[in-house]
């Protein structure tokens, strides 16, 4: 993936979440699982290619589509806490299940974290 552009590593990104949570949502679970573990791998790439990377991430936070834009939080909070924390504290995160309860986990485990330094 070191050859591939950063901007296609960002649209497969974002593919990959919209797909995991349609293939979540149609109740099938093995092909959720392996959108997920794509997007997770994208994300590792993308945050491997320092400031441009981190650029890149920045964007994905203003991605259009919820699903994205938390999920990159998740992965994101510690990275950009600054810039993660009001994704995942948006009202919009409340209105889809699964975003909700990965936004509570990641702030949970957040400020867990950060109370213990």
């Amino acid at each position: 993936m070191k050859n591939v552009p950063l901007s296609k590593l960002m649209h497969e990104y974002a593919i990959e979440w919209e797909r995991s949570f349609d293939e979540y949502y149609s109740v099938n679970a093995k092909k959720a699982n392996r959108h997920f573990f794509n997007a997770y791998a994208l994300y590792d790439e993308i945050e491997s290619r320092g400031a441009e990377g981190r650029s890149a991430i920045v964007e994905l936070l203003k991605h259009p589509h919820i699903r994205v834009r938390v999920m990159t939080a998740v992965r994101a909070i510690d990275l950009v806490p600054e810039l993660a924390v009001p994704v995942l504290e948006a009202p919009e995160t409340r209105v889809y299940p699964w975003e909700s309860i990965n936004a509570k986990s990641a702030l949970r485990d957040w400020r867990g974290k950060e109370s213990n330094k």
